[in-house]
């Protein structure tokens, strides 16, 4: 009885102590400066450092020219995806700062990933 007991109650501190874990190397990314009507292009690098699964959930951005795409959405413990970013300078001239922000299962507060780019108007 009391080895069963025993048992129970490792297994639960067991299952207590997994945890995903998100982490990306580089949260922010400085493009070199940049001509207006360029599309930008950057890849995040994300893993899950910790020793449970998670999931990528949804992103959010600040306007329409902005658009992430998830690699894979599941990450096993110890796997890595990517996050593409495509940002297009059309109409968005000097500096630019855009905030992305993650939403996982993990945590009820979006990740940050942000870039930033000095785009150069066309010429008149």
């Amino acid at each position: 009885m009391r080895f069963t007991l025993l048992l129970i109650v490792l297994n639960s501190a067991f299952c207590i102590a997994q945890k995903a874990e998100f982490f990306c190397p580089s949260k922010t990314y400085k493009f070199p400066e940049t001509k207006e009507g360029t599309i930008l292009q950057h890849t995040f690098k994300v893993y899950n450092k910790g020793t449970a699964p998670f999931q990528l959930i949804n992103y959010d951005v600040e306007c329409s020219c902005t658009s992430v795409d998830f690699e894979k959405v599941y990450l096993q413990p110890g796997d890595s995806s990517s996050i593409n970013v495509t940002f297009n300078t059309e109409g968005r001239v000097f500096y630019q700062d855009r905030i992305i922000k993650i939403t996982t299962n993990i945590r009820k507060k979006p990740y940050l990933l942000r870039f930033k780019v000095k785009v150069i108007p066309k010429p008149e």
